[in-house]
This record gives structure tokens, sequence and C-alpha cells, in this order.
């Protein structure tokens, strides 16, 4: 068991899920046996402890979320007790029953996507603040360039750029990073590669910048970013003429990156190809076995 730990392991009893959000008697208890703050309510540092006790305990996934697998371990190491010295070894007579299958251990159920969303407007030189953190905007709507910097907190944005580079809109020099088309793909982030934002901040462009004769479409998309250990999307709509940011955003409050539960549509497209294809593979193995030899 790991160290740390404030309580003996039989002193909570879990008869629920317990994820980022949820508040009760028995997140107080869970706090108090993993050896942080005992609020009652699943925060950031409860979630970081419950992560650690699966690491060091065998749990997999590793995700921060107690759940029936994590309730399950609970119970092994509250039930574990000391093996005798001394075993006395009975006479084994073999038995004719029919052996019962061993139960499969179910898949812990994901928690409940709660995911805030909404657009705003934010002035130059000004705070965006969608409830995981601070970030500083600046921005020229001449140029439908701007700049985010981190502030009260942390803030890791994805697939930031390595170096400071130029754009290929205009001659500024500046770190700028690797957007998504649709926050509806944000569904995995191992995916991405999320960077410490340092205070140079990172470049961005509207969705109405373009450069050239044919409309070369300046935009990297939409930015992911993690903070305050949610993550979250921002995409920028149009910089005005008082540099006035409109964007929108995204917060998966649950703690996941259950984005693309956004878009329902797509999730059932992808089981529909995938029905298709199992069916196109039964079809071709039929026409096999059904054909003259």
């Amino acid at each position: 068991m790991a160290a740390g730990l404030l309580t003996t392991a039989n002193s909570c009893d879990f008869n629920r899920d317990l994820f980022f959000g949820v508040r009760g008697d028995d997140v107080k208890c869970l706090q108090e046996y993993l050896g942080v703050i005992n609020t009652g309510f699943f925060g950031n540092l409860t979630q970081s402890a419950v992560s650690r006790w699966q690491t060091d305990n065998g749990v997999a996934p590793t995700a921060g979320y107690f759940g029936s697998i994590s309730r399950k371990k609970y119970q092994q190491l509250a039930s574990a007790v000391t093996v005798p010295t001394e075993i006395s070894v009975p006479t084994t007579v073999p038995s004719t029953a029919t052996p019962e299958p061993t139960p499969v251990q179910p898949a812990p159920a994901q928690p409940t996507a709660i995911i805030k969303t909404g657009s705003g407007t934010v002035a130059n030189n000004s705070l965006i603040d969608i409830g995981a953190g601070k970030i500083l905007y600046n921005g020229s709507g001449l140029d439908n360039r701007g700049y985010l910097y981190p502030q009260d907190s942390e803030i890791l944005v994805g697939n930031l750029s390595t170096d400071e580079d130029y754009s290929t809109c205009d001659n500024v020099k500046a770190y700028s990073y690797g957007g998504i088309a649709n926050v509806c793909q944000f569904t995995n982030p191992n995916q991405s590669t999320f960077t410490l934002l340092s205070k140079n901040g990172v470049r961005f462009y509207d969705k109405t910048a373009f450069k050239g004769q044919y409309a070369y479409a300046c935009g990297n998309g939409v930015l992911l970013f993690k903070q305050g250990g949610l993550y979250g999307a921002l995409d920028f709509d149009k910089i005005d003429s008082e540099n006035n940011l409109q964007y929108h955003y995204w917060l998966d409050q649950s703690g996941g990156t259950n984005f693309g539960s956004l878009c329902p549509s797509q999730a059932n497209i992808g089981k529909l190809t995938s029905l298709l294809a199992n069916l196109k593979s039964v079809l071709e193995k039929l026409k096999e076995v059904t054909r003259p030899h």
C-alpha cells in the first residue's frame, strides 16, 4: 500500500463511483484514507492522490477515477490477513463438478462528461477566464493576430512549437501551435503533446485572417490546452477593429477528454462505418464458402 495514508483500509464504505466534481462523506473518507485535505469535494488534489494510489497498487487504467475496479482493490486491501506460518494441507478429493467460469471484471464506467461551453468577447490586454485559470490576451485587429500568455496558473498548450518561428502570413517571429479542425476530434490527450507555455506566450490568428492572392488561411484551428488539471479548447472567431477578441471555448469539468460527446452524429457515423466494414468481411467469407470447388 502506498505510504502516507492516514486511515486504515476498512474505515470507508464506498457504494458509488467517485470522480472529479462529486461531494459527500464517502469522498471525505477517501480523502482521509489517501492523506489529502478532507473537504468532502473531489477536486484536483484528490484526483492526483487517487492516480498515485492506483499506480502503487496496480490498478489499471490509472485515471484518477475511483470506480468499480478501485473499490474492489480497496476491499482486497481492507480484508487482507496475515498468512500463518504453519498450514494444514487437507487431502485433495477430485471433484466431478463442472467448474464455474471465472467472472470477467467489467470495464469501469467512465465519468459523465460535464463540458462547459460557450462564447465570449475579451478586450485587448485583458483576461480570459472560463473556469480553469486566467489567460492574458493581447491582439491586433489590423493583422488578425493575437497572443495568449499564462497568468495565475500554469497552462499547457497542445502541440506548441519547440521554438519561435515565422508565420506564412507575416514576418512576426513567435511561438505557434498545431490545432485541430473540430473540437470533437479531441478524445485522447495522448494524441497531442502538451507543453508548458512560457512567458513568451503563443501566437494565433482569427478565422478571418487570410494572406495573398489565393486567400491562404492563416489560422491554426482550435487550440487545445490543460490548466488547473482540466482539458479545454479555444477557437478564435474574430479580432475586431478595436482589438477585441471574439472566441468560443470548451472545458471538460469532469476531468476527462470527452469532447467527442459534443458531436454524437460523428460517433454514430464511426459506428456505422465499422459495422459496414464487418458486414463486408462476413459477406466475402460467405461468398468464399459457397463458391463451387
